[in-house]
């Protein structure tokens, strides 16, 4: 709190010409409070009492994936937004790391698999490890092979405990890439279906193919 008034006085001294609040939360709201504008949007599903200080946008993406829901305010304010493109590029070194790090725990990037993100940082967001396990061994059943990615003691915790639960072990590589390489797993994916855990954070992530060929990355927290 001690660095509240300096921060009032820093964002007051100019005036700005709109106010976007995507976090929709009390923190985020007392901030966009501070500011002078004379349009202050947030998305859809605001909480804390932030939709009494910004309008929240009900769009037409407003039950749809969370970057639909932030593009939606930007819709609002009349930015054109034509195309949805995450420009994460990984280097061609560290693409061929990752692939190494598959191959030695036994896979094969050329192969169908999927990608569980199996961590998040609040307990109740996190989806079962006896879950994880019964889908790793329904997608073995399927011919997709389960990935387990992440980082940290309670990531590799809950690996552990995939691994233990299920029938057929999915490849573990929590702990084994960096970002650059993280993020290369599931661009690689080719699988033809995706899965998520709704409820939470915790997330899957594979290649989807459209009856046209078509393919796109998908998400869903």
């Amino acid at each position: 709190m001690s660095n509240y008034g300096p921060l009032k006085r820093q964002i007051q001294r100019r005036s700005y010409d709109a106010v976007l609040d995507l976090q929709g939360l009390f923190k985020s709201a007392a901030i966009a409070r501070l500011a002078k504008a004379p349009v202050k949007l947030g998305m859809c599903n605001m909480r804390e009492l932030s939709d009494r200080i910004s309008r929240p946008v009900i769009g037409p993406h407003a039950n749809g994936h969370i970057v639909e829901r932030y593009l939606d305010v930007a819709r609002a304010l009349g930015c054109r937004v034509d195309q949805v493109v995450f420009p994460l590029e990984v280097p061609e070194r560290e693409a061929d790391l990752t692939r190494r790090i598959f191959s030695q725990e036994g896979g094969n990037m050329g192969n169908p698999y999927v990608v569980f993100a199996v961590g998040a940082n609040w307990p109740n967001k996190r989806w079962p490890t006896e879950c994880f396990a019964q889908l790793s061994d329904w997608l073995y059943s399927q011919r997709l092979i389960p990935v387990i990615v992440g980082g940290g003691a309670v990531d590799e915790q809950r690996a552990a405990e995939i691994c233990a639960a299920a029938e057929i072990p999915p490849i573990n590589l929590v702990g084994r890439t960096n970002f650059k390489q993280l993020t290369l797993c599931p661009a690689e994916c080719s699988a033809d279906h995706w899965w998520g855990y709704r409820s939470g954070t915790s997330v899957s992530w594979c290649r989807h193919e459209d009856h046209h060929g078509h393919g796109a990355d998908r998400c869903e927290p």
